[in-house]
């Protein structure tokens, strides 16, 4: 069948990379066997980050915003996304992105983004960079693990911005 419902919870699967990085999420693109995009649903926890702070040379992404709020920290600009928000980030330097939930209700988000297997990500916060075909990750030119540097991403982040407040 190639219909899903965005606001069915099941099959939902938690995750947790320590205590910034929490919540729910549903692959779908392999469900519907997708192969040139990828898309996933993600309900992101109180108080904690999307991802690390990257960006993507070949990837473009879009986010549409689906309950909740939470703020955008994009390129050192934080602003307050909100349901109904579509927010696009093309590919490269000038466009890092994270996303912080910074209510104390669930953020529910739908996440496209193009499938380039010669994509690289890089992270500004951590000065890693991830290819990914290959999966290898290095910071300074050292393999690495990709939560290394990560802990607490609110190091980089104005006290406002993480209080909910555009800064």
């Amino acid at each position: 069948m190639n219909i899903m419902n965005l606001f069915d919870d099941s099959n939902l699967n938690p995750y947790d990379y320590g205590k910034r990085y929490k919540g729910l999420d549903k692959e779908i693109a392999s469900h519907f066997a997708a192969k040139e995009i990828g898309f996933h649903l993600e309900i992101l926890a109180p108080g904690c980050f999307s991802a690390p702070y990257h960006y993507h040379e070949k990837e473009e992404e879009l986010v549409i915003v689906l309950k909740g709020e939470a703020m955008l920290r994009e390129n050192n600009k934080y602003r307050k996304i909100k349901e109904g928000d579509l927010i696009f980030f093309p590919v490269g330097e000038e466009a890092p992105h994270q996303l912080y939930n910074h209510s104390e209700a669930d953020f529910r988000y739908f996440v496209l983004s193009s499938k380039c297997p010669e994509d690289k990500c890089h992270y500004p916060d951590s000065r890693k960079t991830l290819e990914r075909k290959t999966r290898a990750i290095l910071q300074d030119g050292n393999p690495v693990d990709y939560w290394k540097d990560e802990e607490d991403p609110a190091l980089h982040w104005p006290a406002e911005a993480l209080a909910g407040k555009e800064a």
